[in-house]
């Protein structure tokens, strides 16, 4: 893949993220805030956002939601990343929990749940503008 392709396409899957986390922001102050969802879509920000790094790096893309697996990718380009692990692994608890309602009762994902997920996210997309030039 050329150079600028790739920018292209990182664009996107940032611009993907940071919608994903504006979304979880912003309806987190709703009166009824569906605390699951603004946790589900933290998840899906951050996943995009270690995507966007995986192919930054010239890394292939494997298809998962698994956080964990993703930022192990990452760490065979940029080892320092490994202070994320701890905020992937939090996440990842949300990647079903969220999307289906079997899996969790939402009632049991609280609003100081909801903060942290978005705090995390925070901090993986700022760990990573610090390891990269672009995202």
């Amino acid at each position: 893949m050329n150079e600028d392709l790739k920018k292209q396409l990182v664009s996107k899957w940032i611009a993907f993220a940071k919608e994903n986390l504006l979304v979880a922001k912003t309806i987190i102050h709703e009166e009824y805030a569906p605390y699951h969802t603004v946790c589900f879509m933290c998840h899906s920000a951050a996943e995009k956002y270690l995507k966007a790094f995986l192919l930054l790096k010239n890394r292939p893309l494997k298809k998962t939601h698994d956080l964990s697996n993703l930022i192990d990718e990452c760490l065979l380009v940029e080892p320092t990343l490994k202070v994320l692990y701890e905020y992937c692994e939090l996440l990842n608890n949300y990647a079903i929990t969220g999307r289906y309602p079997e899996e969790l009762s939402i009632e049991t994902i609280s609003e100081t749940d909801a903060k942290e997920a978005i705090d995390s996210v925070n901090i993986i997309s700022e760990t990573l503008m610090k390891a990269s030039t672009i995202i």
